[in-house]
């Protein structure tokens, strides 16, 4: 018991000073966890940030292609759409031309024309048919 008169004699005293150090202290160690909790919210904020930016740069990267690949594909429909056009004229052009044709032919007699001159006739249908096939081949080669 005598340890606790001299310990208790020389803590009254200074009892203001040791609450401020034990006050000082548990502040301290509040304040150590406190930063080290704040450090980590800090790193874990850096890494969002990152990963937010990466994938911000990705989809802009992405968004760009789509971008690209639907001028493209506009461009290619614009250009179906100036090649139907075009064969659609080229067709309308051939059935005039095939109408004008099939009337010189209903105009002549040919039965008579094959009983006079065989080879003649012969000679200009197979004529006209080789040049009406590669004129068909042609177009289809375009």
């Amino acid at each position: 018991m005598n340890y606790l008169k001299i310990i208790w004699k020389f803590a009254k005293p200074n009892i203001p000073y040791i609450l401020l150090a034990l006050l000082v202290a548990f502040v301290y160690w509040k304040v150590t966890g406190m930063w080290g909790e704040y450090q980590e919210w800090k790193t874990l904020q850096q890494q969002t940030i990152t990963e937010i930016t990466v994938m911000r740069d990705r989809a802009l990267v992405e968004a760009a292609t789509a971008r690209d690949t639907l001028e493209r594909v506009q461009a290619n429909i614009d250009r179906l759409k100036e090649l139907l056009d075009q064969s659609l004229a080229n067709q309308a052009a051939i059935q005039v031309e095939v109408r004008g044709q099939k009337e010189v032919f209903e105009r002549h007699n040919f039965d008579a024309l094959v009983k006079a001159k065989p080879g003649l006739i012969e000679h200009l249908a197979n004529k006209a048919t080789q040049e009406r096939m590669d004129a068909f081949e042609n177009s289809l080669n375009q």
